[in-house]
């Protein structure tokens, strides 16, 4: 009984890691598809150098003077 009961802890164990671990990833997934429709992602933004910098979102991207 006692063994069978440490093996049921060990595999609930690894199966609540995998959950962190996917979750960290669908957390990072996220923030990848909320960069993307916000327009904050680098390989999405037209930055101006200099002091006042400006970011223009994904619709202004097309249109940046820059």
């Amino acid at each position: 009984m006692c063994k069978k009961f440490n093996a049921q802890e060990k595999v609930i164990a690894q199966i609540r890691e995998d959950l962190v671990q996917k979750n960290g990833t669908i957390a990072q997934l996220q923030n990848r598809i909320k960069e993307l429709e916000e327009g904050t992602s680098q390989d999405k933004t037209c930055r101006r150098g200099g002091r006042n910098s400006r970011s223009y979102n994904v619709r202004e991207y097309k249109e940046c003077p820059h």
